[in-house]
């Protein structure tokens, strides 16, 4: 029987402060199932398994050194950096800029969508980024001029309503993150959320519209999922079934947010052991009442 080749390409950092490395150790889950942890004796670059179906091939790619971060030059922004997008461009172009862009912040890194509708036949991903000190931030914004206050009158429109399951979607950063003053327009018979954040560090969402283009279906407006902490200020949100989410163990604190339109089904939505705090100011209706929590979640 022939045997799929799997190459897995390994990128290690590696402290040399410490002791000298004389074995570095990997983990990965095979096509069947089972967790394989691996030594790698130093002086070897792979390493071959098998399992049922497949041969993987690990390889060594690079290692860098945290006591040297001179090796990392090309993934480290030392300045204050703005990324521009027009709606001219397409959504894989919008994407490969940010992919682009590098990954662990000493400075401020700014995705800024210059005015316009922007009809994007895809999900935008923002994920892997860290800081590296203290203010080190990610921003997604919209037009900067707009003050923080819940509008619906936004110069950016990211209409997604032709698009993928997630639509904006922030995930796994180790930073500071700001989304701000976007409008998101999209289709919850397609796609779950508006604004979807996950295993991200701090995320604040602020002076953005999430519409669902289909009343209270299903779906919500933003999420804070799988561990992000996250603060929601001065939104609007409208349609969909929940209009702010936390779940699987998240939290959103709700401070000034509204309902427009045709409401969610309902303002708040906790489920999973995610946690909802509303702060004194205004929350977001819902047609079937302000919050609902189940299976764990806590609104509060």
């Amino acid at each position: 029987m022939f045997k799929n080749i799997v190459v897995i390409s390994l990128i290690f950092i590696a402290n040399l402060f410490s002791q000298t490395i004389d074995t570095l150790k990997f983990s990965f889950i095979t096509d069947d199932g089972k967790i394989i942890i691996e030594d790698l004796p130093k002086g070897n670059d792979t390493v071959y398994i098998n399992s049922i179906d497949t041969v993987y091939i690990c390889q060594i790619d690079t290692i860098y050194s945290v006591g040297d971060m001179s090796n990392l030059g090309h993934l480290i922004l030392d300045t204050t950096k703005v990324v521009y997008f027009n709606n001219s461009m397409t959504v894989q172009e919008i994407q490969d800029s940010i992919d682009a862009q590098p990954k662990l912040l000493r400075s401020s890194l700014y995705f800024c969508f210059n005015d316009g509708t922007y009809n994007l036949s895809d999900i935008l991903v923002f994920e892997g980024f860290s800081s590296l000190s203290m203010g080190a931030t990610l921003f997604i914004t919209g037009n900067q001029s707009e003050s923080i206050v819940p509008h619906t009158n936004q110069a950016v429109i990211l209409n997604f309503t032709g698009g993928d399951h997630w639509n904006l979607y922030v995930h796994s950063n180790n930073c500071y993150v700001n989304i701000r003053n976007l409008k998101v327009v999209w289709d919850n018979t397609v796609g779950y959320y508006g604004i979807q954040v996950a295993f991200t560090k701090f995320v604040d969402v602020e002076g953005c519209y999430i519409k669902a283009t289909n009343n209270s279906t299903k779906g919500f407006c933003i999420a804070s999922k799988l561990g992000t902490d996250m603060r929601a200020m001065n939104n609007y949100v409208e349609g969909s079934y929940g209009g702010l989410m936390s779940e699987w163990g998240s939290t959103l604190h709700s401070d000034n947010n509204l309902s427009t339109g045709s409401y969610p089904a309902w303002g708040l939505y906790a489920t999973y052991g995610g946690l909802i705090t509303k702060d004194i100011t205004n929350q977001p209706s819902g047609n079937n009442g302000l919050q609902y929590s189940q299976r764990g979640g806590e609104i509060r």
